[in-house]
């Protein structure tokens, strides 16, 4: 009934596609910030970003980690994910509410900043603000990529509408799709077709929280790190890949950046591996084409280990 509805309004008036889209990715800043509220998490992506960056990032990997499981055995999954869509929603609505002031104050910040009314003017950020102004719009618009329409929306219908991946010799295609497609489903329950978009978008602001962390709020090395011209492609597509490569830097980050790991205690660095294991088979479960990476990020964890004592082949 809920999924009838909710299409059949998006096919009346289109808009509310977009605005479920944006209820809908909130509903994962929120659902990431209840994680955050633990200490030993807060700790450990702080020592690379501002953990506001991070929590959309965090809570899309922790809800797959569980979901594509239960889709692959089918265990009530039609149930399961329907239900889940629903409360991710929820927690959207929640988080308009209980961020209201925040935001009127975010938009009040960048009206002034458009307009130049006591606010400094900085030719990188403002650059940096219209670039992603523009990448955001673009994650708006309808899905026109040909492979996206032909197995990446066909399978995250399929999941939504079934709770199973769909696996059928008439349609090849289907074979290569892993978890990343759920999250198309889940807003495709909504008729959102471009949430999958503003997933990959999200992985952008992810690498963007670490960028301005180690570069001290250096707005040219961030105009630098997303003016590339592949992001266009990225961006507008819900293809799960973006989200990913993004999620693996920032797993990397974590080794390479956090160089005060000395201060960390042994239940600290437990964490920190668990969590950097988990998002790498989080990755490869969205594209196996991630292994390549997943595996190279996961030798560094090891040397990592075996540096601090914490594994040993004796």
């Amino acid at each position: 009934f809920l999924y009838n509805f909710f299409n059949n309004l998006v096919s009346l008036y289109p808009f509310f596609g977009v605005l479920f889209s944006i209820i809908l990715i909130l509903g994962f800043y929120e659902f990431g910030s209840l994680f955050f509220k633990f200490k030993i998490i807060d700790l450990i992506f702080s020592k690379i970003s501002n953990i506001n960056y991070q929590k959309i990032i965090f809570g899309v990997n922790v809800f797959l980690l569980f979901v594509f499981p239960i889709l692959l055995y089918d265990i009530f999954s039609k149930t399961l994910i329907q239900s889940l869509s629903i409360i991710i929603f929820a927690l959207g609505l929640k988080g308009i509410y209980s961020n209201f002031d925040f935001l009127k104050k975010n938009i009040t910040f960048y009206k002034n900043f458009i307009f130049y009314k006591n606010v400094q003017f900085d030719f990188n950020k403002a650059c940096l603000l219209l670039l992603l102004i523009g990448y955001f719009l673009l994650s708006l618009a309808p899905v026109t990529q040909s492979d996206a329409l032909g197995y990446h929306m066909f399978v995250g219908k399929n999941i939504i509408t079934t709770g199973t991946f769909s696996y059928t010799l008439t349609h090849l295609h289907s074979f290569l799709s892993g978890s990343g497609e759920i999250l198309i489903g889940l807003g495709l329950f909504f008729g959102a077709e471009q949430f999958g978009s503003l997933v990959q978008l999200s992985g952008l602001l992810s690498l963007i929280g670490i960028l301005k962390k180690i570069g001290k709020n250096n707005y040219f090395i961030l105009l630098l790190a997303i003016s590339s011209p592949t992001l266009i492609f990225l961006c507008s597509s819900p293809k799960p890949q973006l989200f990913f490569a993004c999620s693996n830097a920032v797993i990397l980050s974590l080794f390479l950046f956090s160089l005060d790991d000395k201060k960390f205690n042994h239940t600290e660095l437990f964490f920190k591996y668990l969590i950097s294991i988990l998002f790498l088979i989080s990755a490869v479960n969205g594209k196996f084409s991630f292994l390549l990476s997943s595996i190279f990020i996961g030798s560094i964890i090891l040397i990592d280990a075996f540096k601090k004592g914490k594994i040993s082949i004796l």
